[in-house]
């Protein structure tokens, strides 16, 4: 054993097999993620950089991919274990607790309460910060659901007067 060690340690330098670096992990953009674990064939093409923002992301989805904003709202919310809903139909109050600044800042509509939840519609699940940005607001656990981000700016409108 001794001898299969000193021969081992008598390699030089240029002898000595050294693995391969480990490549550097590639991340994705969310909507892109979400369109391929619902297995769109175009998902892997789809041009967008982390830096694209929600209203580029779901844009580009629906040409790229040729889908309807309602297809990729399911997707998207699939993809992050949320609901998808439909505001046109949704009957929204306002919510004068809830600054404008907040809901312009994450583009996100609240859309119905209680005394213990907040039930937000998002077009950007992805942000960490929104729920936590919004529970401390309202003092109430936050729950998603996913909207495209036209509907959730047209609710806006249409409940607030102003668009985020």
């Amino acid at each position: 054993m001794r001898k299969i060690v000193d021969d081992a340690s008598a390699q030089t330098e240029s002898e000595v097999v050294t693995s391969p670096e480990p490549e550097p992990k590639v991340s994705t953009h969310w909507m892109a993620a979400a369109l391929r674990r619902a297995g769109i064939p175009q998902a892997d093409d789809v041009p967008l950089t982390l830096e694209s923002d929600s209203e580029e992301a779901w844009k580009t989805a629906t040409e790229w991919c040729e889908l309807s904003m309602d297809e990729v709202a399911a997707f998207v919310a699939s993809h992050f274990r949320l609901r998808a809903v439909d505001l046109e139909s949704a009957e929204i109050e306002a919510m004068e607790d809830i600054p404008d600044s907040l809901m312009r800042r994450y583009r996100a509509l609240p859309i119905a309460q209680s005394d213990r939840y907040l039930i937000l519609a998002v077009s950007d699940p992805s942000d960490p910060h929104l729920g936590e940005a919004f529970s401390f607001v309202a003092r109430r656990s936050v729950a998603l659901v996913v909207a495209p981000p036209e509907a959730i700016s047209e609710a806006i409108w249409k409940t607030y007067g102003w668009m985020p």
